[in-house]
C-alpha cells in the first residue's frame, strides 16, 4: 500500500550527520562540496544574484 493511501504522514527531516539530531528548518544553509571537498555555503544575496533561465518562472516570456 502507498503512503498516501493509507492517509500516513510523510515527513522529510534535516538530520546533521556528525551529531544525529534534527536541525530546524531555519538553520539550514544552502551550499554545495566543491571540487576539493571544501563545504562552500550560499546566502541568500548569492542566489539572488544568479541570472534565472527563460521560461523558469510564472510570468516569465
Amino acid at each position: 500500500m502507498e503512503p498516501t493511501e493509507n492517509g500516513a504522514r510523510i515527513r522529510r527531516r534535516r538530520i546533521c550527520e556528525a551529531e544525529g539530531v534534527e536541525v530546524p528548518y531555519g538553520d539550514v544553509a544552502r551550499g554545495y562540496e566543491a571540487a576539493d571537498r571544501r563545504t562552500v555555503v550560499l546566502s541568500d544575496s548569492d542566489l539572488a544574484d544568479l541570472p534565472l533561465p527563460a521560461g523558469c518562472c510564472a510570468g516569465s516570456a
